[in-house]
């Protein structure tokens, strides 16, 4: 989304902040398309942490680097937030806001008005306190997703016939 919308600019080489793994490296596994989905679909319903985890998964950052982000991290005429940790390449970058997810920024950042974007009403939500939602979050969801299939499992076989 960068390059075209200006964020990032056209002769930057990006390859450079490209690390690909060492064979045997650590390797974590991501969310599921279907667990995307849910999540996605909780946030459309109003869940305002599942809004930040939508986020969270399209931007990037890692939590830590997500839960400092500003309001004056955020470029509303660029639809960009400039923040990062850790490494070379993630300190100060530049990462631009997907039309998927910028309700929920345009959102987010109007209701921390001058503090944390993905905090709790402005204030800054600790890294502990993220994992936690986030876990419950994806729990909540996933026992949603069964009951719902259990209850159309139900439905099919009182339609089928015998």
């Amino acid at each position: 989304y960068g390059i075209p919308r200006d964020a990032v600019p056209k002769d930057r080489n990006l390859a450079q902040y490209l690390k690909i793994t060492e064979p045997g490296g650590a390797k974590k596994p991501g969310l599921s398309v279907a667990e995307l989905e849910l999540i996605r679909k909780a946030a459309e319903n109003g869940d305002p942490f599942a809004s930040i985890v939508l986020c969270h998964c399209y931007l990037g950052f890692r939590p830590t680097a997500l839960l400092a982000l500003t309001v004056d991290d955020y470029d509303p005429k660029r639809r960009t937030f400039v923040g990062g940790i850790k490494t070379e390449a993630g300190i100060g970058r530049t990462v631009p806001v997907s039309p998927k997810i910028q309700k929920y920024v345009d959102a987010l950042v109007a209701s921390a008005a001058s503090g944390s974007v993905f905090g709790i009403l402005g204030q800054t939500m600790s890294l502990e306190d993220y994992r936690e939602r986030f876990y419950q979050l994806l729990q909540q969801l996933c026992e949603e997703k069964d009951q719902l299939e259990e209850q159309l499992l139900e439905l099919y076989e009182q339609l089928s016939p015998v």
